[in-house]
């Protein structure tokens, strides 16, 4: 069921994403004209080729056209940093570079453009006169998850995406040209004023953050002409929409460019819509239909969308061509997708849309002993594919008897109806399927108090154990799928300390996959665990026994013997540094490490003032495992150009130690195999490090 709503949800972010940028059927675009005058633009040169992020050369007159991914350059860890420079490799000062994430905000419910999200700016910084810039704290962010806008006066704008922490991201930025334009009526060439017009550029690099883009949106003034700067010298996605008119939509594909010659104004056509003139009736009785909502899909996105009035009457203006989705919806009736042809001869006259009637559903809830359940909240879960969607919201209340009515269920469709109320566990009913204007009664749902899930917690030596947290995953409600927000059936924790007797239980839960954890601060913590809830009736036991936890205690001083504090002191088992356990030392130089098993352990300690010898099978249960750490040790060179000679003034480096690697049977250090590759990364010597200097 997940995986099937998981595909549904990407299918719907995919066609949503598809369309905010201007969805086109390829036989409309042909129908589409735009008059260039004086420019012939069956000729544009070839242009040159720009350098993008870390010098890498992008092909913008092939926007589609996948590279293969290669891992961005690695900067400084908490810091985001790089070069702007000219197509000629000079650097510029003064460059404006803008840091922000993209919020998500509901988009309206119709529209052919849907803006769905908002810029959160988080810093902005200008480039020096070398060039650079840095963003230099931001250890409070984890992941690429930013955007640039890189901008200056005169230049084209350029925004970066999955940007971030611990990244070097160049750019060049380009002369931008001036673009000036008019949109006419195609037959009558009349100026048409109030248009919306969005203009875009996409130009793909090897990595997420060379990928380039720019973007304006505006509406054209009453005389139908616009004019916009900054434009990038690159094949641009232009969309004209207006309420009256087909939207008019030029890709990468139909070559509209921002030459460098722009003194002549563009002419765009724009074709007037076909209008649909609609009634909604009542199948059976021919009454119009008040208060239908009449949605137009161009695509899978809800774009136009009317409300009849109280002669069933609505009207649509501004059609493209095609075949399109109309969905009916009203109270009362079932919901009616359909496919309207679009086209002067389909749409001649009057159109009459007929709904049928809904169906309707009634029962009772009861308790375990058959009392009714007064106040119990309501849902319907209508089938969508293999398993059952609630509606979303609360659709009735049951009364004092326990009885409830449901209505607006489409004909000849699946339901389930499910219910919650305080005290009991969500329950639903039999499946059920729904008539035009017929009541199926009869549903008589029974709650449940729930599962059980208990247990006992004692020691080795049986004796029972107070205090531990006991903590439980519960999975999503399995019979039918609650959006979020319902409040009701999500995926949540939840948790519980047992008893002076050691007991711990939970109640009420439904059935699914759990998984249990447990911790107490004198005890060694026990692995996750799966536990397995088959039906409501279940009542399980999972008695647990905790080892107590034994400790390695001692302290540790600086290079000139006094207490050093707030330095890292870790114990983990094996060479592979498994369930590893810090502490930090205190004002005096002392450690505790709690919780630990009856093993040997690797401890080691380190600090900003230097690191201490790691020493090895140290027994659980120790005392006076004391270390003095030493300064730090360096490696100092310089990195040049092969041949050239000349210093390199941002690289990265790796310090990788070869100490207890596996050996070959010739006694050499194998590097290359996956477990010393591991074991260097892990070692507390490693040091991974993006450096720029000068020399």
């Amino acid at each position: 069921m997940e995986n099937k709503l998981l595909l549904l949800v990407l299918a719907l972010v995919i066609g949503g994403g598809f369309l905010a940028y201007g969805l086109q059927d390829s036989a409309e675009q042909q129908d589409q004209e735009v008059e260039v005058q004086d420019l012939p633009l069956e000729k544009v040169e070839e242009p040159k080729q720009e350098q993008g992020a870390m010098g890498t050369a992008l092909d913008t007159m092939q926007p589609k056209e996948r590279t293969p991914d290669v891992p961005a350059q690695v900067g400084p860890k908490h810091q985001l940093m790089g070069k702007v420079t000219s197509p000629a490799g000079d650097p510029l000062e003064g460059v404006s570079v803008t840091l922000f994430r993209y919020s998500y905000v509901a988009p309206p419910k119709t529209g052919r453009l849907r803006n769905n999200h908002e810029e959160i700016e988080r810093e902005t910084v200008q480039t020096n006169s070398a060039g650079r810039y840095l963003f230099k704290d931001l250890s409070d962010v984890q992941g690429p998850f930013f955007s640039m806008r890189i901008a200056k006066e005169g230049l084209s704008e350029v925004l970066k995406d999955a940007v971030g922490p611990g990244m070097i991201v160049d750019a060049t930025l380009v002369k931008g040209r001036t673009l000036r334009a008019r949109i006419v009526d195609a037959e009558t060439n009349q100026p048409v004023g109030g248009v919306f017009c969005d203009l875009s550029m996409m130009a793909p690099g090897k990595t997420k953050h060379e990928y380039r883009r720019w973007r304006r949106q505006f509406t054209s003034r009453d005389d139908g002409t616009f004019e916009i700067s900054g434009v990038p010298d690159a094949p641009l996605t232009a969309y004209f929409e207006h309420g009256e008119y087909q939207w008019l939509l030029l890709n990468p594909d139909n070559n509209f460019w921002a030459s460098a010659d722009m003194s002549q104004e563009l002419v765009f056509k724009m074709k007037r819509g076909f209008a649909l003139n609609g009634k909604v009736v009542d199948s059976r009785t021919g009454q119009p239909i008040q208060n239908c909502n009449v949605t137009m899909r161009e695509y899978i996105i809800p774009t136009r969308r009317e409300i009849t009035g109280v002669f069933g009457k609505f009207r649509f203006k501004g059609l493209n061509a095609g075949r399109f989705e109309m969905v009916l919806s009203a109270s009362g009736y079932t919901k009616q997708p359909m496919m309207l042809e679009v086209s002067e001869e389909a749409l001649k006259g009057e159109k009459i849309f007929k709904m049928i009637p809904a169906g309707f559903a009634s029962g009772v809830v009861l308790d375990p002993n058959g009392a009714p359940i007064t106040g119990a909240e309501v849902f319907v879960a209508e089938s969508v594919d293999i398993f059952r969607k609630v509606r979303g919201q609360i659709e009735a209340r049951t009364d004092s008897d326990g009885l409830f009515t449901i209505a607006n269920l489409d004909d000849g469709r699946d339901y389930r109806i499910a219910v919650a109320a305080e005290g009991f566990c969500t329950a639903v009913s039999t499946d059920f399927k729904a008539v035009s204007g017929e009541y199926f009664d009869g549903l008589i749902i029974k709650m449940s108090l729930g599962a059980t899930l208990r247990g006992l917690i004692e020691d080795e030596n049986g004796v029972p154990i107070k205090g531990v947290t006991v903590t439980i995953e519960q999975p999503p409600f399995r019979e039918a799928w609650f959006p979020p927000g319902t409040g009701q059936g999500q995926k949540g924790t939840h948790s519980v300390i047992s008893n002076s007797n050691g007991y711990w239980e939970f109640v009420g839960i439904w059935p699914g996959a759990y998984q249990l954890s447990m911790s107490h601060p004198e005890y060694v913590p026990l692995p996750p665990s799966k536990v397995l809830i088959e039906k409501y009736s279940d009542r399980i036991d999972q008695p647990m026994t905790l080892t107590r936890g034994l400790t390695i205690e001692g302290t540790v001083t600086d290079a000139n013997g006094s207490p050093a504090s707030g330095v890292v002191v870790t114990a983990s088992i094996g060479r592979f540094r498994l369930r590893a356990v810090s502490t930090k030392t205190n004002t005096d130089g002392s450690y505790s490490l709690v919780q630990l098993m009856d093993n040997d352990y690797r401890v080691k300690a380190m600090g900003t003032g230097g690191i201490a010898a790691v020493q090895e099978e140290v027994p659980a249960g120790s005392n006076n495992i004391d270390f003095s750490l030493q300064p730090y040790g360096s490696i100092e060179g310089a990195v040049m150009a092969y041949q050239a000679s000349t210093p390199i003034d941002r690289f990265r480096i790796r310090v990788r130690p070869l100490h207890d690697l596996p050996k070959t049977q010739n006694n050499q250090i194998d590097t290359n195999s996956r477990m010393a590759q591991r074991l260097m990364e892990i070692n507390e010597s490693y040091v991974d490090r993006t450096l720029v200097a000068p020399d």
